[in-house]
């Protein structure tokens, strides 16, 4: 058995034991069998409970993205363990409190997670799009079938001792947690951080997030669609378990039992039939559309007395192929991979929001609370039509705005154009001449032709780049890691001197201050005469112009590289104040990569060169207020690197 068929295999068991097929048909009698609840106590107390989502859905979908999906999936399943408990031990209707909250909270864990970890399992095994569509909706097909087997099960536990069926849902969570613990954590590299450095990158990361689905129609079209379906869904299967409940007139338990027994049958057949068109006509126009029909067919047959229970059967065809459709392809289009479970996790948030408000507003105006009413069904296929337009007319390629920079004016932005995702930097038409040999050195760099590009466009000169994540090396608390990336960084570039340096006359000088600008100290002057071979460097080579991307650094922002002297880079990379490398790495790689001096000759180098940026800063901070920030930083750098001078001189 190869690798992606036991993630497949895992997998599908994680998400068949994850479900309450066990004690769904039975809950509701338990509740009033057991703790004396009616419908009115039952529906309050869970109306109660629906605010929960709209609070965690979000936190929980960015702490996946962090910490890893296991972890969070993990807790949701011990939740749903919790919930099980409860009713079994407490016989009181602060049971149904205490379950409402464990499984509210639990699903917030699920939002988006499950999805995000099979999703990057399935890239990480360069699996297609489609083949990860077509295994969700398989997935849906196959967990209908096996839901039979469990509602079964639950009704027959049910039958001879009430909680037995919350015992034995208890055993199928806690089977989904060893399933679960087999699958691949398949996601980046997850780096220590500091709690400062943890939410300024959350809150890059949820601004990406909400730029990409303000940006994109056709997105935001696509999801709408799947508000209106499950809204829907939702409000008639709470008249129609009603409904059915009042033709069991010998046993509600049977008739409950019989009628999601048939129900699931249909949502089975459904989604594998479903699929099978899905993979004979491959166009995403055609799937949405016929789903769209067999919405407005079944909700139509629902509303007659006389097709009741075909329009019932075929609202389970539909409910069971456009979840696994429509998740499947709002998982896909997301772009950043390090981010799936929050985008997910945001588009849950305001689905429960805009459900809710469904909701409320069918409320007012539906006067037959068995058979639907027409008016839904005239408004909502509308709004769907009006949907598949949007959708179907708006152009894939999209672009946002993440940061201006008020001093250069230049603004960096993500684009999506051609099926690739880029990070784009946007100058003015005066810029063009000097981004052409910044381009010509990245690529020169990264060993490729077309690791940069400049595009005009609007009378601006845009050089972009591949998106490499979100993650900058100002990010990363882990000292070894640090240590790694800028080993690595400054080997390649003291190679570029070495392999061509007979090529180097050919290309611009880099704009760098003199050594008499920076350094004061005569014997600094001195030492650092001896580092005047030059090379191509990048000139503003600091942690945030640095991307983590798994093992992998890579670097942004050449618009200042050119040819210059390699020890420039060097302590800009080392001595910057958002560095968190360890002091005795840094001396390590001070002398690895210029010349080795005891500990107190780079002290006096590095606190010259730290005050000179210090200044440098300050003159621009009025452009720019974080600037004034980056400056105060430096100073203290400056202290510590004066107290670590003192402490050495004292030993002496």
């Amino acid at each position: 058995m190869n690798s992606m068929t036991k993630i497949k295999k895992n997998f599908s068991w994680f998400y068949y034991c994850k479900s309450t097929a066990l004690i769904v048909p039975i809950l509701f009698l338990f509740l009033e069998e057991q703790l004396g609840l009616t419908v009115a106590d039952i529906l309050l107390i869970s109306g109660i409970y629906y605010l929960l989502p709209m609070i965690f859905e979000l936190p929980f979908g960015m702490l996946a993205d962090k910490f890893g999906q296991k972890k969070i999936l993990s807790l949701g399943l011990i939740l749903q363990i919790i919930s099980c408990a409860v009713l079994i031990f407490i016989d009181s209707v602060l049971a149904y409190h205490l379950y409402l909250i464990s499984i509210a909270v639990a699903q917030c864990c699920y939002s988006g997670a499950d999805m995000a970890l099979l999703k990057s399992a399935f890239v990480a095994n360069h699996k297609s799009n489609t083949e990860f569509q077509n295994f969700v909706i398989d997935l849906e097909s196959r967990f209908y079938f096996v839901g039979i087997l469990f509602l079964i099960i639950g009704c027959i536990a049910y039958f001879f001792a009430p909680k037995l069926a919350f015992v034995l849902q208890i055993i199928l969570f806690a089977t989904g947690l060893l399933f679960l613990q087999k699958l691949p954590e398949c996601g980046k590299f997850i780096a220590k951080q500091s709690v400062l450095s943890q939410i300024a990158q959350e809150k890059n990361r949820l601004k990406l997030v909400i730029g990409f689905t303000l940006m994109n129609k056709a997105y935001l079209a696509i999801w709408l669609i799947g508000v209106i379906f499950g809204s829907v869904v939702l409000i008639n299967h709470k008249t129609i378990q009603s409904q059915i409940a009042s033709l069991g007139q010998f046993n509600v338990l049977i008739t409950l039992g019989v009628s999601f027994v048939l129900g699931n049958i249909a949502s089975s057949l459904g989604a594998k039939y479903f699929l099978k068109f899905c993979q004979k006509m491959p166009n995403f126009q055609r799937q949405l559309a016929v789903l769209i029909v067999l919405f407005a067919v079944s909700y139509a047959l629902l509303s007659t007395s006389d097709w009741f229970i075909l329009g019932f059967l075929l609202l389970c065809v539909f409910k069971a192929s456009f979840r696994p459709f429509i998740s499947a392809e709002l998982t896909n289009r997301i772009p950043f991979q390090e981010s799936i479970a929050t985008a997910l996790s945001m588009l849950g948030l305001f689905t429960a929001v805009i459900t809710s408000l469904i909701h409320i507003g069918v409320s007012f105006f539906y006067q037959d609370v068995v058979y639907g009413n027409w008016l839904v069904l005239a408004v909502a296929s509308a709004l769907l039509v009006v949907l598949f337009v949007i959708q179907y007319k708006s152009q894939p390629n999209w672009s946002f705005v993440v940061s201006k920079n008020p001093l250069t004016k230049k603004i960096n932005a993500i684009s999506y154009e051609d099926n690739q995702l880029y990070f784009d930097q946007v100058y003015p038409t005066e810029h063009k001449d000097s981004l052409v040999g910044s381009v010509d050195y990245a690529n020169w760099y990264f060993n490729a032709t077309d690791e940069l590009k400049i595009i005009n466009k609007n009378n601006q000169v845009i050089l972009r780049a591949a998106y490499y994540g979100s993650v900058h090396l100002s990010d990363i608390q882990d000292g070894s890691k640090i240590y790694e990336y800028c080993d690595k960084i400054l080997s390649s570039f003291k190679n570029l001197g070495m392999q061509n340096g007979t090529m180097l006359k050919h290309y611009r000088l880099a704009q760098l201050p003199t050594i008499q600008e920076i350094f004061h100290d005569q014997k600094n002057i001195k030492i650092i005469n001896n580092f005047l071979t030059k090379t191509i460097i990048h000139g503003d080579l600091h942690p945030d112009n640095i991307m983590v991307l798994g093992d992998d650094a890579k670097i942004i922002d050449w618009d200042l590289s050119g040819v210059g002297y390699y020890w420039f880079d060097v302590l800009t990379l080392l001595s910057h104040p958002r560095n968190n490398i360890d002091t005795k790495d840094m001396f390590v790689l001070l002398n690895k990569y210029l010349v080795e001096f005891d500990d107190e000759q780079w002290l006096g180098i590095l606190m010259e060169f730290v005050l000179f940026k210090k200044e440098q800063l300050l003159k621009f901070s009025k452009f720019d207020k974080k600037l004034q920030k980056l400056s105060e930083d430096y100073m203290d750098k400056w202290r510590y690197f004066n107290e670590l001078l003192i402490a050495n001189n004292d030993k002496m």
